[in-house]
């Protein structure tokens, strides 16, 4: 079994779940930070034998100005090397119509735009598509 990535600044890789775990709880968002997650992500995930989905979690987080524009560019690029993103814990409106919309506006369903309320709900998603694709 792979090993727990030492936490970076943001993210980490649970071995036992087998996810990516990303938190913004509090951050203030922005572009430049934006680039650093992403950064963070992509070299968990590239050390990583098999893609494995991200979870999130947007709790009181507040968006610059320059965040949505980056979100949009960024969220592409990660779906290159995760399976999915999940979200959980968004409670400012501007953070779930910035999620919600860049989803459908670039047809990334994959995503799982779905908000979940906590964490063991979307580790519950999580689950639930692995079995899904074990099939």
């Amino acid at each position: 079994m792979l090993e727990s990535t030492k936490p970076l600044k943001y993210c980490y890789y649970d071995p036992q779940e087998r996810v990516i775990f990303n938190d913004f709880s509090g951050l203030t968002l922005s572009s430049d930070l934006l680039d650093k997650v992403t950064a963070e992500i992509i070299l968990i995930a590239q050390s990583l034998p098999v893609k494995v989905y991200m979870i999130t979690c947007w709790k009181d987080v507040t968006l610059k100005e320059d965040f949505n524009e980056a979100y949009r560019r960024h969220l592409p690029e990660l779906l290159k090397y995760v399976k999915g993103a999940l979200r959980y814990d968004v409670n400012t409106l501007m953070a779930t119509v910035t999620i919600r919309s860049e989803t459908v506006t670039q047809h990334l369903q994959n995503t799982r735009s779905f908000i979940f309320p906590n964490r063991e709900a979307a580790l519950a998603e999580v689950r639930r598509l692995e079995a899904e694709t074990a099939v």
